[in-house]
């Protein structure tokens, strides 16, 4: 027997009961169309409800979270995941994150494992998963979310929520971060960063390093130097405060998206070098005054604004320069190359 609650499931499929009434009041219950659409929409919706009740494991198969278990918010199953220290001693962390849908939050704090990770998810079959190795005196940990099925996140509810807690903050740490549909959000206090790399589908990323970590910035991690790297299709990335990891180069490629890029921190030191491609997309840049910058840009039919104004002339294929009053002067320097077709670049130094 299907237990009553099994009919909720069914009911999150109300916009498709929506989809056949208005089929038949469009073309008629009469019409050749009424007579195969309706009939064909109501065995999907059967053939996707029995899917979904099955997938939440009404009849046992899977584990529910229990009362006080830590379910996050109203979402029915839990599960933590921890890397322990005590299992663990490695001189270098490369973290590598998959999000496929729902929200994740990566946190940082001093003491305890090297990892935790909290998933709450909607059903069984969305279970996050969790493997640690080590590859000499490097640890690879790698966290995968559920991915949305066939049928709209509509139809399921409220998303996945994942928190990650990096509890050995002063531990060189590499990110490799890859968004889908979803949305991350990091908050990355005093983390030893050695390099992070950023990819973006359709979703959102927003990260930030409000603060820089206790040591000496660590020596750069696979890719030679500290560096930041992103590839953003259709979504959006925001980072800020990038200047507390002492990044040495950044590179990336937007689409159609938007890129938001603080270089305000305390461990920007020496040249900072940086090739950024802009499809039809947005890149907004946000300089401290302190640091000397000059961009070379080549754009397209697309725009340059330096501190809110058209910066150099519009046309196919125009290359452009602008240099910072105090850039020979200062000890910290940022040169990045850009290349825009339709997009736009817009600067900010010191406002």
């Amino acid at each position: 027997m299907v237990p009553w609650a099994a009919w909720a499931s069914v009911w999150r499929f109300w916009p498709v009961l929506l989809i056949l009434w208005g089929i038949g009041a469009v073309f008629g219950r009469g019409s050749a169309v009424g007579r195969i659409a309706a009939p064909v929409l109501l065995a999907l919706i059967l053939v996707f409800a029995i899917s979904s009740i099955a997938s939440q494991s009404w009849w046992g198969w899977g584990r529910r979270a229990e009362r006080g278990e830590g379910a996050q918010g109203d979402l029915p199953y839990a599960k933590t995941l921890p890397v322990s220290s005590a299992q663990f001693s490695p001189s270098q962390v490369r973290l590598n994150v998959d999000v496929g849908a729902g929200r994740v939050f990566i946190g940082t704090q001093s003491g305890g494992d090297i990892l935790t990770a909290m998933a709450g998810y909607s059903r069984a079959s969305r279970a996050p998963r969790l493997d640690a190795s080590m590859s000499g005196s490097v640890l690879n940990v790698d966290y995968s979310t559920g991915r949305e099925g066939f049928m709209p996140f509509i139809f399921f509810g409220r998303p996945d929520e994942h928190t990650l807690t990096l509890g050995r903050r002063d531990t060189p740490t590499q990110l490799d971060l890859e968004v889908g549909g979803g949305q991350l959000d990091a908050v990355l206090a005093g983390l030893a960063v050695t390099g992070v790399s950023i990819e973006v589908g359709g979703g959102t990323v927003k990260m930030g390093f409000p603060e820089a970590t206790a040591g000496r910035p660590m020596a750069g991690g696979d890719w030679g130097a500290r560096t930041l790297r992103f590839q953003i299709g259709a979504g959006t990335a925001e980072i800020v405060e990038i200047g507390n990891t002492g990044v040495q180069r950044v590179s990336g490629s937007i689409g159609s998206g938007t890129a938001y890029l603080d270089f305000s921190g305390t461990r920007l030191a020496g040249a900072v070098t940086g090739d950024i491609k802009v499809g039809a997309g947005k890149l907004e840049l946000h300089i401290p005054t302190d640091v000397g910058v000059r961009i070379d840009s080549n754009v397209g039919v697309g725009s340059l604004r330096v501190n809110g104004r058209q910066h150099g002339r519009r046309g196919l294929g125009v290359d452009e320069t602008w240099e910072s009053a105090n850039y020979s002067q200062a000890s910290v320097r940022l040169d990045l190359r850009v290349e825009a077709g339709a997009g736009s670049i817009e600067v900010t130094h010191g406002h």
